[in-house]
């Protein structure tokens, strides 16, 4: 086996609890939790993000959930 291909499988099957939070988030994920982050309401940031609170509210969801 190359040390290349070992590589590749070796990125490929890494535990993802090791990665830091932020990079298990999609980059909309990621945006609404620095947006709560910074204080902002779920109807603020619906508002921002041209969202329904509903659509935040899921967002916020996800990221709880990965956080567990």
């Amino acid at each position: 086996m190359s040390a290349t291909l070992a590589e590749r499988l070796a990125v490929e099957l890494r535990d993802e609890s090791d990665l830091p939070l932020h990079e298990l988030l999609s980059d909309r994920e990621f945006q609404v939790l620095r947006m709560i982050a910074s204080g902002k309401t779920v109807k603020e940031i619906a508002d921002e993000l041209s969202l329904s609170v509903k659509t935040v509210s899921t967002y916020r969801a996800r990221i709880l959930r990965k956080r567990a």
